[in-house]
C-alpha cells in the first residue's frame, strides 16, 4: 500500500530521530501513520528507535482494537522473513510478540512483547514503579521498560485530569512531564483528532515535537468524497424524532447509562408499537466483559466497512444504535444519521467520526439539547463539564445546517477548548516542580499514595450482584464479574429509594462491602502465597460507598438482562410491563471470570474505564 504525503513525513522525521504530534481527523489511518515506522525500523535494523513499542490509549477498549488493527497489518502487510529472528526469540520465550495489558487482559504485565497495547493507567503505573499487578521487587523493571519503549500515545487529551479541570495533576500531565523529564532517551508519537490548535503548538514546544498536520490538498484527498451535515435541534431528543430522521442505519449516544436505557426501551417499544422492521441494539458501560465483546463483534458485522458500497448501506436491515459515550472511540463502524445530546466539541467531533466515515458517505448529525429532569429542569450536564457543554451550545449555532469538515471541526474545538486548554497548561507549569517531587518520591519508594492524583482518580465503585457473598466469595473477589459505577449511583436519593425496595421486599441487607478479614492479615515475613480471606459486613451509610473496594448487592435490588445490561430495580427506569416481567424472571448472579495465565493472584488489578 502506497503510503500519503503526510505519512512519508511522519516516518522521515521519526527516523531523523524526532518526535512528532501527529494531528488528523478520525478513520483516517493515524494507527498506521505511527505503527509503519516501528515496523520499519525493526525490519531493517535501522536503530532509529527502540526495539519495542507500546500504544497507549485512554480506554481498553481502544487496545482490544488496536491489538486487531496491528496483527492483521503484521500478518498481511508485512514481509514475514524480516521478522524471523524475532519470531523466533518470542517462541522461545513462550511470549505472544504483540500483546496487550489492561485490567480486563491482562497479557503482559511486564511489558515483554515486541508491541504491546495498554491503557495510560498501565503505562503510567508502570513508569512510575508501582504497576498493577507487581510487586515492588519487579517494579524497575516495568520503569525501564517504559523509558526504553517507543511511545504511541492515542487521544492524550482524552488522558484523565483530577478535580474536574481544576487541578494541574492527571494522566495527561504526568505524562507530559515524564515525557519531558526522559527527553532524549524515550521515543514517541502525539497523536489526535481533536486537540485544540494553541495546545497543539504548546505541546509541540513543551516536549520539542514537530507537528505533522495535513494541507487542504491532502484533506481533499483523504476524504474520498464523505460530508457531514450537522443540524442543532431545537427540543430534546426523542424516540419519535429519532424514528423521523431515520434512514436505514442510525447512531444514537446519550450522556449517561440511565438515559441511555431509557432511550432504547422508548424505542423498542415505538418500533414494536408501529410494526417496523429495525434491529435495535444498546451498547454502554455495564455489559459483561463477554457481552462487550461480543457487542462490538457484531456491531462490526453490521456496520462496517463490509456493509457500505459507494457511500450506500448495503445491509440487510435497517440498524439503530443506542449507545454512550463508549461509542465514541474503538468502533470502525458508520451510519447515516448520529443523534447525540450536547456534550463538550471535543467528544462530538469522536461521534461524529462515526457517521459517514467511510468513502462517498453523506450523513447528518443532530445535536439536541439536554432533556429535563423529574423537575423540569435541564438535565445534569454530568460526567461533563456544565461550562463547556454551554460554550458548546453556543458555538453550535453558527454551524447549524452546514457541512462540516476537518477544518470547521477544528474550529469548534479552538472556539470551546483553547481556554481550558492553556489554562492548564499553565497551572501545570506552575505546579511543576511539585510534581516532579511526587514522581521521584514514587520512583524511589514505590508508595502508591499519590497515583489517584497523578494516574486516575478512580471515581467509581465495582458492583457484583450476588445473594450470597460471604458464602461464596470470600477469595479474590475482584476475579468475579462485576460492573463499574459512579458511588452517586448507590447514594442520595438513589439509597434512598432502594433502602425503600429492601423492606418492601423483606431482604435482610441491601448493599454489602468487600473487607479484608482482620484475622487472617499477614505480616510481610509470613508466607505470602495464601489468599486473603474477605468478609462482607453490610454497608450502613451512603457515606461508606466512595470508599468501599468492591459492593454486592442482592439480585432482587439490581439484576442483569443481556439487552439492558445492568438494571437496578428501584424505579429510576420506567420499564414498560413486558419489561417488567421479563426482569422479574432474570435469575442473575455474577460469577467467576475466565483467568487468563498471566493473571496475577497478588491482588485487584486497578479498575480500566
Amino acid at each position: 500500500m502506497v503510503p500519503y504525503d503526510y505519512q512519508t513525513r511522519a516516518l522521515k522525521a521519526l527516523m531523523q530521530g524526532k518526535n512528532i504530534i501527529l494531528l488528523i481527523p478520525t478513520g483516517m489511518g493515524k494507527t498506521r501513520t505511527a505503527s509503519l515506522p516501528f515496523f520499519h525500523n525493526k525490519a531493517g535494523q535501522y536503530g532509529m528507535l527502540p526495539e519495542k513499542a507500546l500504544y497507549v490509549v485512554p480506554m481498553r477498549v481502544l487496545a482490544t482494537q488496536f491489538l486487531t488493527t496491528c496483527r492483521t497489518l503484521y500478518k498481511d502487510e508485512l514481509n514475514p522473513d524480516q521478522f524471523r529472528e524475532t519470531e523466533a526469540l518470542y517462541e522461545r520465550l513462550k511470549r505472544e510478540s504483540i500483546s496487550i495489558q489492561t485490567g480486563e487482559s491482562p497479557e503482559d504485565p511486564q511489558f515483554e512483547s515486541m508491541i504491546t497495547a495498554c491503557t495510560i493507567d498501565q503505562m503510567l503505573s508502570s513508569a512510575l514503579g508501582i504497576p498493577y499487578g507487581l510487586d515492588a521487587r519487579k517494579a524497575n523493571l516495568n520503569v525501564a521498560a517504559i523509558a526504553s519503549s517507543y511511545l504511541i500515545l492515542d487521544e492524550p487529551h482524552l488522558y484523565p485530569i483530577s478535580e474536574d479541570g481544576r487541578s494541574y495533576k492527571g494522566a495527561f500531565t504526568t505524562c507530559l512531564e515524564l515525557l519531558r523529564l526522559l527527553n532524549g532517551l524515550t521515543r514517541f508519537v502525539f497523536m489526535s483528532a481533536t486537540m485544540s490548535s494553541e495546545l497543539v503548538k504548546r505541546l509541540s514546544t513543551l516536549l520539542n515535537a514537530e507537528i505533522i498536520e495535513l494541507d487542504d490538498a491532502e484533506l481533499e484527498e483523504l476524504n474520498k468524497g464523505r460530508s457531514r451535515v450537522f443540524t442543532r435541534a431545537n427540543e430534546p431528543m426523542s424516540a419519535a424524532q429519532i424514528l423521523r430522521e431515520h434512514e436505514r442505519c442510525s447512531l444514537v449516544v446519550c450522556n449517561t447509562v440511565q438515559r441511555a436505557q431509557e432511550m432504547y426501551l422508548q424505542l423498542a417499544e415505538a418500533i414494536e408499537q408501529q410494526q417496523l422492521s429495525i434491529e435495535l441494539r444498546l451498547l454502554h458501560s455495564r455489559f459483561t466483559d463477554k457481552d462487550r465483546k461480543n457487542q462490538g463483534k457484531e456491531l462490526g458485522d453490521l456496520l462496517g466497512k463490509e456493509q457500505w458500497e459507494k457511500g450506500i448501506y448495503q445491509g440487510e436491515k435497517d440498524v439503530i444504535v443506542v449507545a454512550t459515550q463508549v461509542v465514541e472511540v474503538g468502533l470502525d463502524i458508520s451510519v447515516q444519521t448520529l443523534h447525540s445530546e450536547n456534550a463538550p466539541a471535543n467528544s462530538l467531533v469522536q461521534r461524529a467520526g462515526r457517521c459517514a466515515r467511510f468513502e462517498l458517505q453523506a450523513g447528518r448529525v443532530i445535536i439536541y439539547p439536554l432533556h429535563l429532569d423529574e423537575e423540569g429542569k435541564p438535565a445534569s450536564t454530568l460526567p461533563y463539564n456544565a461550562d463547556l457543554c454551554q460554550s458548546t451550545w453556543a458555538a453550535l449555532e453558527r454551524f447549524d445546517g452546514r457541512v462540516i469538515g476537518f477544518r470547521e471541526e477544528q474550529e469548534l474545538i479552538n472556539i470551546v477548548h483553547t481556554a481550558g486548554d492553556l489554562a492548564l497548561l499553565d497551572r501545570y507549569e506552575a505546579h511543576r516542580d511539585e510534581l516532579q517531587t511526587v514522581i521521584t518520591t514514587m520512583l524511589r519508594t514505590n508508595d502508591r499514595t499519590h497515583a489517584s492524583e497523578l494516574i486516575r482518580d478512580v471515581n467509581q465503585v465495582q458492583l457484583i450482584i450476588h445473594d450470597q457473598p460471604e458464602k461464596e466469595i470470600t477469595i479474590r473477589p475482584w476475579q468475579w464479574q462485576s460492573f463499574g459505577l459512579h458511588p452517586s449511583a448507590l447514594m442520595g436519593k438513589h439509597w434512598t429509594h432502594l433502602k425503600d425496595c429492601q423492606q418492601k421486599r423483606d431482604l435482610a441487607w441491601m448493599c454489602k462491602q468487600a473487607q479484608q478479614n482482620k484475622a487472617e492479615q499477614q505480616d510481610d515475613e509470613e508466607d505470602q502465597r495464601l489468599p486473603t480471606v474477605y468478609d462482607w459486613p453490610p454497608l450502613t451509610t451512603p457515606e461508606e460507598v466512595p470508599g468501599a473496594l468492591l459492593i454486592a448487592m442482592p439480585q432482587q435490588l439490581v439484576t442483569y438482562d443481556k439487552d439492558l445490561g445492568l438494571v437496578f430495580r428501584d424505579g429510576r427506569i420506567a420499564l414498560p410491563q413486558r419489561w417488567q416481567t421479563r426482569l422479574d424472571e432474570q435469575h442473575y448472579q455474577s460469577s467467576l471470570l475466565p483467568q487468563t495465565s498471566n493473571k496475577s493472584d497478588g491482588g485487584p488489578t486497578r479498575v480500566q474505564t
